[in-house]
């Protein structure tokens, strides 16, 4: 039997860390693939407390690593007792190893989970995972990948994302004075990772028709039609051709 079949023995024995019974454990890794008759006793007859140990000792790290990865930000909005909520019900969903990105794509949406769960009504606390989402989803710094026709024009480093029209300024004074910065009117802004970090740019209707345009698939060539023909020298060229030196907008 290979060490790959029995470390996922072992990870399913401590799944299965109720079976504290030998008999019961015997029975059940019997059935698991790939054990001989050796392995099968070698397993069942270790005590009880030392599985009951390295459970434990898995779930305090499995947790802690949960809290590490989520965003100190949204921990401060959630409190202590609603954050130890979250990172419980991620625990019990019984998700394998993540890379970190991918772990933190997976505790931004179980908050967005448990707020939809729960109703919990939180200033900016929305606005503020879609941000950390969003923000997870830009690459700056990655290998050249070729570009498919279907694809958005915009760069991988920058997205559109609605928000709260104050949330720049949220972002700013957090922790402070949060509660007189108002989540309405909304509007959207242009999320841009570079070599300086995040960056939420504000955009005039003319930048956002361009940007929204570029972003829909099939609408894009249509749009630069327009540019390239009518309006070769308008405004609409100009905040085209700005966008594309920037390399907000791939060609």
């Amino acid at each position: 039997m290979s060490l790959k079949h029995f470390q996922h023995s072992w990870l399913d024995l401590m799944a299965q860390a109720a079976l504290s019974e030998a008999p019961s454990r015997s029975e059940f890794l019997r059935q698991t693939l790939g054990l001989d008759a050796s392995e099968v006793h070698s397993l069942a007859v270790l005590p009880a407390g030392i599985l009951q140990e390295q459970v434990q000792s898995e779930r305090e790290a499995k947790q802690a690593l949960f809290q590490r990865t989520l965003p100190e930000n949204i921990q401060h909005l959630l409190g202590a007792e609603h954050t130890a909520a979250v990172l419980e019900r991620l625990y019990h969903q019984g998700l394998p190893l993540f890379s970190p990105q991918a772990l933190r794509v997976a505790l931004l949406d179980a908050v967005l989970q448990y707020l939809n769960a729960t109703d919990l009504i939180v200033p900016h606390l929305r606005d503020l995972v879609h941000y950390e989402q969003a923000a997870a989803q830009l690459h700056f710094f990655r290998l050249p990948a070729e570009r498919r026709a279907s694809e958005t024009l915009l760069a991988p480093w920058a997205r559109l994302i609605r928000l709260g029209e104050h949330f720049p300024l949220f972002l700013r004074q957090f922790p402070h004075a949060l509660s007189s910065l108002s989540e309405t009117p909304r509007q959207v802004f242009l999320l841009l990772r570079d070599f300086q970090g995040l960056k939420l740019e504000s955009l005039s209707p003319l930048q956002l028709e361009c940007l929204q345009a570029c972003q829909k698939q099939g609408g894009v060539g249509d749009f630069v039609t327009d540019i390239t023909y009518e309006q070769a020298q308008g405004e609409r060229t100009a905040v085209f051709r700005q966008y594309v030196q920037r390399g907000i907008l791939l060609l």
